[in-house]
């Protein structure tokens, strides 16, 4: 609009030609951010993790990533059906909304971590460190939690159902042997 209140006045074909550059660029930015781990030079989505620690959305399951270091690392809505994170350092990491169905994350370093919404179900994770984790609406149903330290967690409307809990510190500090044999 001019100072004076009248309208610019663009042909239709300038206008077209505006939108079909912005659309351009917004049409590369989806096929960069959709496109699959091999299209940056990476065999796949485990090995692009390693190297960037984003990988949100990623399938990740059966991985290998035994002792990886994940510290901050970007998984969120990730899944890692069965996957091998045993001693991963995944300190601070953002694992929101993450699948880890039967997946060994014993010894790993969970402490600060943002685990929202995130399905741990059946997962092992004994001997992990969870201090400090935010841990809402986080399902461990049937996890193995045997010497998992949570002091400090929050763990709001989190599901325990059928965890394993021996010499488990809960958020408190308090140990948990419940489930000891």
């Amino acid at each position: 609009m001019f100072a004076d209140g009248n309208l610019l006045m663009m042909d239709t074909l300038e206008i077209f030609s505006i939108l079909r550059g912005r659309l351009s660029v917004l049409a590369l930015l989806g096929v960069a951010l959709l496109a699959p781990a091999h299209a940056f030079g990476f065999e796949n989505s485990t090995e692009r993790l390693k190297a960037t620690k984003v990988c949100p959305r990623c399938d990740l399951s059966k991985a290998d990533l035994k002792k990886a270091d994940l510290r901050n690392a970007d998984l969120r809505h990730t899944v890692l059906l069965h996957a091998d994170l045993k001693d991963a350092n995944l300190k601070e990491a953002n694992l929101s909304g993450t699948i880890f169905f039967g997946a060994d994350l014993s010894g790993a370093d969970l402490s600060g971590t943002k685990l929202y919404g995130s399905y741990l179900s059946e997962a092992n994770l004994s001997g992990a460190n969870l201090r400090g984790a935010i841990l809402w609406g986080t399902v461990l149903f049937k996890a193995n939690l045997t010497g998992v330290d949570m002091t400090g967690a929050s763990m709001k409307g989190t599901n325990l159902d059928g965890a394993l809990l021996c010499r488990t510190k809960m958020p408190s500090g308090r140990e948990d042997n419940s489930g000891c044999k």
